[in-house]
């Protein structure tokens, strides 16, 4: 590393530091006031999140104040703006909160519940059930705009305090779409591409960020694959309370991973007020799924609360095989879950899955050399299969100290196998006079086992005129692999003029093995981040970071035992105004580390890629509306990129991809019943280095330039017809590459998705359909035709109890 590189990380990481200790001892021993003794004086504090407004509020007036966080959780503030006295101050931020201010015996204050009116204590008590529920960063979003997040910041954030784009897709948005997999449920997100590879029974998430692929967590805890890229983690689309996405480079809290950003699938865990609901779903391609999602309290006082999330699901594929009956593909989800109020300040939940798939795999359709479709897909159906199997357990552990104080753990280990998957591949080209096509027999039995941790220490303390909102955490992540893999040319071949399909194929050996070995990754990081809050508007968010990632590797064929280390320093920094009607415009500067496996010309390990982004964004959600409007503007790159001499075939790491973009996104509820999302992507990404001269200027395979789509969902509200609902929608995607060159196009489509549902009492039905016009989606790539997913449709009752 260059003296001026760790210059700069060493001051990036010192200003945090410094950030968030260098007030002075006086101004942290400065006496504070009692309320009443506060002259009255101007105040300026912007509408926001209940805590950290009072916080300002006491920086403001000079009084001592400190309360459990949890009091204040998901209530926020309207702004206070004018001359006021402390007490009345005071008096118009708790309002309706149900919170007021208690004098302490040292002369400083906290919050309490406030207590019941004299009217309240005398009357008889009559109490109506209602469903009120605040959102919290992790739980569910109410409707189709969500106002906080944890995904950016690991804190519980408002949406406007983040400097970075991120978009936020809840139950409500998932169930109007009738989104059936975790790959559909990005369809209508800004600045992701999903799907380019057409239709794949397979659970793969097949979606680009930006134009890269994007990490995958489960709950803020990453989800390793193996080396070979086979084997991942996964997970169920009906098992998930919110889709977080987070765009641009993210290395800061997550340590490795591309420039593009990141996906944090969130779970449903136990609540309160709990939702017992059975799904039935029935659609084309014989279609039967039956989902249930059972909770509530295990004692009396509420301690114990417990949720129970299954699903079955069984269905045809879409591909057609002529004189073969269709393909079946079946998926089985189990995910208890436990939580565990150990005391006012300790909470505990203990939570667990199971995933089972089964399904034919992703096929391809010869191309004929003058570039046209045949027709014809060159797999077996009676020989290709996949199946996975995946299960998790662990825990998220929170305790409050007196101080205010919290501490954080999380816990996951997991084991993800795909003990069998065959198929037949061609990628070649079929004899010009015979028709006949070479195909290559591909088996695969990997084994995946990881334990990832994560423990955070957070706080907020105020030095002279600033507020700090302190994390420092330490993460981890041993992951095993072992692969057995095979690439055999002893494989049926196919006459592509006249093809038989339920010929029978022998399954590779072992003495036929390609790759057989096993590798162990250890990844640690240390980061700290200081979320700084100065003046009435203003917020400063800096961070740092410190990853080390060793590998080994033992190759059982040749008794061969590699390994690699590397360490990494990432640091972000934004800088957010947060005016008092909504409206945050920000600047950023974030980065990313990606290790990289294999050697260059010389023998040499490759070192990890490395990512960098500028992002300037504003942000506009008013308090007391559920809307959120985001545009931005970025311009980021991605460094080492491995390349190949185009004679010696040697790699080296001279390759870069920059892009700059634009991506504006709307989630709304304009009026009482209607709902909104819509979204436009630029993305104008390109190789602008490469050991290749004539790769440089070109797109990457598989990246559109543009994306949009829309959606509207409105339900009567009242009437004979209330409960009636109805929403529709469509997708822009340009057409894009199929290959480095940029020599093989791929046409423009627009899709079109609709729904039609019907609400009374605790029953809910509906029937969504996805591509309603039926138009092909396919795409161009490596030689191939990969068909694109067809038009379905699904019908869905729903009784909540």
């Amino acid at each position: 590393m260059n003296p001026l590189a760790q210059a700069v990380q060493l001051a990036l990481l010192g200003m945090a530091l410094v950030a968030a200790l260098g007030a002075s001892p006086a101004a942290r021993a400065a006496s504070p006031q009692p309320l009443d003794a506060v002259a009255v004086q101007s105040y300026e504090l912007p509408a926001g999140p209940l805590g950290r407004t009072l916080a300002g509020f006491a920086v403001q007036a000079g009084i001592a104040l400190s309360f459990e966080p949890a009091l204040t959780e998901g209530l926020r503030s309207p702004p206070l703006q004018g001359r006021f006295s402390a007490r009345e101050a005071a008096t118009r931020l708790l309002a309706g909160s149900g919170l007021s201010l208690v004098l302490r015996s040292d002369g400083s204050y906290t919050l309490q519940k406030a207590a019941l009116t004299l009217e309240e204590a005398t009357l008889p008590v009559v109490r109506a059930k209602a469903k009120v529920e605040r959102e919290t960063a992790t739980g569910p979003v109410l409707g189709f705009v969500a106002t906080r997040s944890a995904t950016a910041t690991k804190t519980d954030s408002t949406l406007l305090e983040i400097p970075q784009s991120l978009s936020v897709i809840g139950r409500d948005e998932i169930e109007s779409h009738g989104f059936l997999s975790t790959r559909e449920a990005l369809r209508y997100t800004a600045g992701v591409q999903t799907e380019p590879w057409g239709i794949d029974d397979r659970p793969y998430q097949y979606a680009t960020i930006r134009g890269f692929d994007p990490a995958s967590y489960l709950d803020g805890l990453r989800l390793p694959s193996s080396p070979s890229g086979w084997t991942f983690g996964s997970s169920e689309s009906y098992g998930l309370e919110r889709v977080e996405v987070l765009r641009g480079p993210s290395s800061v809290l997550f340590g490795q991973g591309d420039v593009g950003g990141l996906v944090n699938w969130v779970s449903k865990l136990p609540r309160q007020q709990a939702v017992n609901e059975v799904e039935l779903q029935l659609g084309g391609n014989a279609l039967r799924q039956l989902g249930i999602d059972l909770g509530g309290s295990a004692d009396a006082e509420g301690r114990l609360l417990w949720r129970f999330v299954g699903l079955s699901q069984e269905r045809n594929s879409q591909h057609d095989f002529p004189g073969f009956k269709p393909l079946g593909a079946s998926r089985q989800y189990l995910a208890p879950s436990l939580t565990w109020l150990l005391s006012p300040a300790t909470r505990l939940t203990l939570h667990g899955s199971y995933l089972q798939h089964r399904s034919p795999g992703n096929f391809a359709e010869y191309v004929y050399d003058q570039g046209g479709r045949s027709g014809v897909l060159t797999d077996e159906p009676g020989y290709t299969h996949f199946e996975q199997k995946q299960w998790g357990i662990g825990y998220k552990l929170e305790h409050r100290f007196d101080s205010g104080w919290r501490l954080q753990q999380d816990l996951r280990t997991a084991s993800q196998a795909i003990p069998d998957h065959t198929t037949l591949s061609a990628y070649g080209r079929a004899d010009p006079v015979s028709g006949i096509l070479p195909r290559t027999n591909v088996l695969v039995d990997e084994l995946l086992r990881s334990t990832a941790v994560d423990t955070r220490l957070l706080g907020s303390f105020v030095t002279g005129a600033v507020e700090h909102h302190l994390l420092v955490g330490v993460d981890g992540l041993r992951s095993h692999s072992d692969v057995e893999n095979t690439y055999s040319p002893k494989a049926p071949s196919l006459d592509i003029h006249k093809p038989v399909y339920g010929v029978g194929v022998s399954r590779p050996g072992a003495a036929e093995r390609s790759s057989d070995y096993s590798e162990i990754q250890h990844l640690a990081g240390l980061y700290l981040q200081d979320q700084i809050k100065f003046g009435p508007h203003w917020q400063l968010t800096l961070g740092g970071r410190q990853d080390w990632v060793k590998s080994r590797q033992n190759n059982r064929l040749n008794g061969e035992k590699t390994g690699a280390n590397d360490q990494a320093f990432t640091g972000r920094a934004g800088l957010s105004y947060l005016a008092s009607s909504g409206l945050a415009p920000y600047l950023s500067y974030s980065e990313s580390f990606l290790p990289t496996t294999g050697k260059d010309g010389q023998g040499e390990p490759f070192k990890p890629t490395r990512g960098q982004q500028v992002e300037l964004g504003v942000k506009y959600q008013p308090s007391g509306a559920r809307t959120l409007l985001t545009a931005a503007v970025y311009e980021l790159s991605k460094t080492h990129v491995v390349s190949y001499d185009p004679v010696t075939f040697a790699g080296h790491q001279r390759g870069e991809i920059c892009t700059r973009g634009l991506e504006l996104e709307a989630k709304a509820s304009l009026v009482n019943g209607l709902d909104l999302t819509a979204q436009y992507s630029f993305n104008n990404v390109a190789t602008t280095r490469d050991s290749n001269p004539g790769l440089i200027g070109k797109r990457p395979v598989g990246v559109s330039r543009h994306l949009a789509s829309v959606w509207l969902d409105y339900t009567i509200q009242s009437g004979e017809l209330s409960g009636l609902g109805f929403g529709a929608g469509a997708r822009y995607r340009e057409g894009f590459y199929g290959d480095d060159k940029n020599s093989v196009s791929n046409r423009s489509i627009t899709l079109v998705d609709a729904t039609l549902h019907y609400t009374s009492g605790p029953w809910r039905l509906a029937l969504n359909g996805s591509n309603l016009f039926d138009q092909e989606q396919g795409s161009y790539a490596w030689g191939v035709y990969w068909p694109g997913v067809k038009r379905a449709l699904t019908a869905s009752l729903r009784y909540q109890f």
